[in-house]
């Protein structure tokens, strides 16, 4: 079921505490794919993809190894897939094309500041330290509470920046 929120077409709105909020079907597709195992790296970039002709199966191996903060604690994978997404619609198609490098840092940094001041990091291990591991099932692993806040975020701010 769909419902029409502030003139959008969303799948669910939720209320969290005092706050009305309205996720979009690509934020519940990214959700579903993290749910079901896939990494924030995988979950963002996949719930993009068709938008920017990216197959699902490519969306998925190339954002494999952004999970986990590139599986070091670094930068938040949800974050880094957000970049990809930003690259796909404002990224260079050649070597050298200045106004084309220029709008995509431009718009990466908007995104990463906007993403920052909600969540006060980029890096994974900060983001996620305060909680418990929590195994979500056998296949998933031990995919951390915060991390499908930080995915649902990831994926709200890229839909509201236009993407």
């Amino acid at each position: 079921m769909n419902f029409v929120f502030y003139g959008k077409i969303v799948n669910a709105i939720y209320f969290k505490g005092m706050e009305l909020l309205a996720l979009s079907g690509r934020t519940e597709m990214a959700l579903e794919i993290f749910r079901r195992g896939g990494s924030c790296s995988q979950a963002v970039l996949a719930s993009f993809s068709q938008t920017y002709g990216l197959a699902q199966q490519q969306a998925f191996s190339v954002a494999a190894a952004l999970g986990g903060g590139v599986k070091s604690g670094e930068i938040c994978g949800a974050v880094s897939a957000g970049a990809i997404v930003i690259g796909l619609k404002y990224g260079s198609e050649t070597e050298f094309d200045p106004e084309a490098k220029r709008l995509c840092t431009e718009k990466t940094k908007e995104f990463v500041t906007r993403f920052k001041e909600k969540h006060t990091d980029l890096v994974c291990r900060v983001l996620i330290e305060k909680e418990p591991q929590e195994p979500i099932n056998e296949k998933t692993g031990p995919h951390k509470p915060m991390c499908f806040s930080l995915v649902k975020d990831a994926v709200l701010l890229l839909e509201e920046l236009g993407y």
